[in-house]
C-alpha cells in the first residue's frame, strides 16, 4: 500500500507529507482547494508526463516520493524488480520519486537509484491504478482484461500449462529453424572440416619433431664443413692423422715431465694433478668429437627428406597454428565440431518430431482454455450487471468477447466448425475484450472506446467489485467518480469502494458525504495564505473534525445538518462491520 506521500514544490504544493492507511482513504475539500494536485502527484510517480509548469513559482525543482509497503506475494513485480536490479528495503518497503527542474527535465528514482521514466512506469504501474480524469488505467488494456478473466475463473494453472508448452515449442522451432536455415552452409562446413582433419592425420605430426627435424636440417646443410672442422679437430688432439707432433703428444711429454718434477719437488703435486686432468679431458673430448663424426655420416637423400617433411610441416602451421602443438590441438576441435555437424541431421529430424508432439499437446490445453474462458464470461457478465444495478445503472450491458484470428501456418485447433488454424501466444489462442453499451438498445462497444468521466469510472468500479479477487493491483485511486449520484446511490458508492479494501487499499476523492463517510482515514485538503502566496495543505481529520468536514460537504448547517451526518457516518460504521469477513474500521 502507499503509506507516505511526499509532495515539495509542485503546483501550488510548496511542501506536504499525507500519511495514508489501509482500507479506504477519502480526501475531501473545496472545489479547486488542489486534491486534484494529489492525485496529479501521485500520477507523476507513475510515469505520467510532466513539465516545468509543474513546478511552483520561485522554486528551482518540484519532488514527489511516495513510500510503498510492499505486498507478501506480488510476482510480476517480484520479477521486474529482479530485472532492474532493484531490492526493497529490509522492512519490505519501496520508495518512488520523481524529480522535475524548472527547465522541464525529469529524473525518475526506485530506492534512490536513477532509472528510465519507462521502468518507474513499468513498476508502479503493478503499484497503483488510477480512475478518473486523466487515468492510468490497465483495466483498458486487453492483455490486462484477458489476466482478470483467467483469474476470476481460476485458470491460472491451465493458462500456466499453456504458457510453458508455448515457449518449449518456441526453444524446439528455433533450434529447428537454425538448423534448417544453415543446412547449406554446415554442410559446406562439414566437407572443409573433413579435409582438414584428413591432412592433419595424414602428416602424422608429433610433438617435438619440428625442433628435431631444423636440428637435423642444419647439420645437414653444413655437412661438408663440420666433416673437415671435426677432422682438422682431431688432428690436432690426436695422432690419427700427425703422429709426429699431436697435442695429446705434447700434453702427454708434459705430463711426464710434471711427475719428474713432483718427485724431484713435492710441492708440484698440485701442477701433475691438473696437467692428468687435462690430459684426460682431452681424451674425451677427442672421442667426443670422432662419435659426433661419425654421426655425420648420412644415407644419400637424407637432407631431401627433412627438407619436405619441414615443408609439410610450415605448410599445415599456415593454415593451423603456429606450432605444431597447436596445429593437432586444431585438429582435434575440428574432429569434435565434424561429430557434431554430422549429427545435426538426426537432431534435426527429432526435432520435427519433438515440434508435431509440442504442438498437439499445446492444441488441446489452449482449445481446453479457450472454452473455460467462454463459459466464464457469462459468468462474468452476470456479475458485473449485478455490481451496476447496485450502482444505479441498470440500463448499462456489459459482456466478454473471446476471439481468436486465422492465420497461416498457425497452431491447427479443431473446433466446432472444423479445424482451424489460429494465431497463439504464451496466454493461449484467444484475445479478450471487454464491451459495453451504456444506454439500452445501444450497441455493444470495446470498453477501450468509451468517453472518461463519472460514467465510465463507475463501470470500472462494477468491473473492480466483481473482479475484487482476481486484480492483484494493491492500491486503487478513484479521482471523483460519483458525478451524476447522490442520496442512496452515492451510499451505495461508498459501500463499493469499501468492500474493495479486503484486497486492496482505496483512496478516493469525492464531493459526496455519502461516499466520504464510509472512509477508514479522512483527508482534509485546504488552501492556506503564507503572506502573498497561497498554497495547498493536507491534514488527517479526527472524528469530530470529520463531522465538521461531513457537514460543509453536505451544503447544509446547524443542528439538524450535525445529527444527519452523525447518523450517515453511524450507519456506514455498522454496515462495515456487519459484512461478513469485512474489515474492522481502524
Amino acid at each position: 500500500m502507499l503509506e507516505r506521500l511526499e509532495i515539495k514544490d509542485f503546483a501550488l504544493i510548496d511542501e506536504v507529507q499525507v500519511e495514508f492507511g489501509a482500507g479506504f482513504n477519502v480526501l475531501t475539500g473545496e472545489t479547486g482547494a488542489g486534491k486534484s494536485i494529489v492525485i496529479d502527484a501521485i500520477g507523476a510517480l507513475l510515469g505520467n508526463r510532466v513539465g516545468a509548469a509543474e513546478v511552483r513559482s520561485g522554486a528551482k525543482t518540484a519532488r514527489i516520493a511516495g513510500t510503498f509497503a510492499l505486498p507478501a506475494s506480488l510476482p510480476d513485480l517480484e520479477e521486474t524488480l529482479q530485472e532492474v536490479g532493484v531490492s526493497p528495503d529490509d522492512g519490505g518497503r519501496l520508495l518512488l520519486s520523481r524529480e522535475i527542474a524548472a527547465s522541464g527535465r525529469t529524473t525518475a528514482r526506485i530506492q534512490g537509484r536513477a532509472l528510465p521514466v519507462g521502468v518507474l512506469q513499468q513498476v508502479a504501474g503493478l503499484l497503483v491504478d488510477i480512475h478518473g480524469q486523466g487515468e492510468n488505467l490497465s483495466l483498458l488494456r486487453s492483455k490486462v482484461q484477458l489476466d482478470f478473466l483467467d483469474r476470476f475463473a481460476g485458470l491460472s494453472e491451465l493458462r500456466q500449462q499453456v504458457t510453458q508448452s508455448f515457449h518449449t515449442l518456441r526453444t524446439v522451432q528455433s533450434e529447428l529453424q537454425h538448423l534448417q536455415r544453415d543446412k547449406r552452409e554446415m554442410a559446406q562446413r562439414a566437407d572443409l572440416l573433413a579435409f582438414q582433419v584428413q591432412e592433419i592425420a595424414e602428416a602424422g605430426l608429433s610433438p617435438g619433431e619440428e625442433e628435431e627435424l631444423r636440428t637435423e636440417f642444419r647439420r645437414l646443410r653444413h655437412g661438408a664443413e663440420l666433416v673437415d672442422l671435426t677432422g682438422r679437430i682431431l688432428d690436432a688432439l690426436s695422432d690419427a692423422a700427425e703422429p709426429a707432433r699431436p697435442a695429446s703428444a705434447w700434453l702427454g711429454e708434459a705430463v711426464r715431465d710434471l711427475q719428474h718434477l713432483t718427485e724431484l719437488d713435492p710441492e708440484a703435486a698440485d701442477y701433475l694433478q691438473t696437467g692428468q686432468e687435462i690430459a684426460a679431458q682431452v681424451e674425451e673430448l677427442v672421442a667426443d668429437v670422432r662419435r659426433y663424426a661419425t654421426g655425420l655420416e648420412v644415407e644419400p637423400g637424407r637432407m631431401l627428406e627433412v627438407e619436405a617433411r619441414l615443408d609439410i610441416i610450415d605448410n599445415l602451421k599456415r593454415k593451423y597454428g603456429d606450432t605444431v602443438a597447436e596445429i593437432l590441438q586444431y585438429a582435434d576441435e575440428a574432429a569434435v565440431e565434424l561429430s557434431r555437424l554430422q549429427s545435426s541431421e538426426d537432431r534435426a529430424e527429432g526435432l520435427v518430431n519433438e515440434e508435431q508432439r509440442l504442438r498437439g499437446e499445446l492444441s488441446a490445453t489452449a482449445a481446453e482454455l479457450s472454452e473455460k474462458r467462454k463459459i466464464a464470461v457469462k459468468e462474468l457478465a452476470a456479475a458485473v450487471h449485478e455490481e451496476l444495478t447496485l450502482l444505479g445503472m441498470p440500463n448499462m450491458a456489459f459482456d466478454a468477447a473471446v476471439t481468436q484470428e486465422e492465420v497461416p501456418h498457425g497452431l491447427s485447433v479443431e473446433t466446432e466448425e472444423g479445424p482451424r488454424s489460429l494465431q497463439y501466444g504464451p496466454t493461449g489462442i484467444d484475445t479478450v475484450a471487454f464491451l459495453i453499451s451504456p444506454n439500452r438498445g445501444e450497441p455493444l462497444k470495446p470498453l477501450a472506446a468509451i468517453a472518461s468521466g463519472g460514467e465510465a469510472s463507475r463501470l470500472l468500479l462494477a468491473l473492480k467489485s466483481a473482479l475484487a479477487h482476481a486484480d492483484e493491483t494493491p492500491v486503487l485511486v478513484f479521482d471523483e467518480i460519483e458525478i451524476g449520484v447522490g442520496g442512496r446511490s452515492g451510499a451505495v458508492l461508498g459501500e463499493k469502494m469499501w468492500s474493495l479494501v479486503e484486497n486492496h487499499q482505496v483512496i478516493c476523492v469525492t464531493h459526496l458525504p455519502q461516499v466520504a463517510a464510509y472512509a477508514d482515514h479522512h483527508c482534509f485538503v485546504h488552501k492556506a495564505t503564507n503572506g502573498s502566496r497561497t498554497l495547498t495543505r493536507v491534514e488527517t481529520l479526527s472524528a469530530e473534525q470529520q463531522v465538521d468536514e461531513l457537514v460543509a460537504m453536505s451544503g447544509s448547517s446547524g443542528a439538524a445538518a450535525e445529527r444527519s451526518m452523525r447518523e450517515l457516518l453511524t450507519r456506514a460504521q455498522r454496515w462495515k462491520v456487519q459484512q461478513a469477513g469485512a474489515l474492522v474500521p481502524r
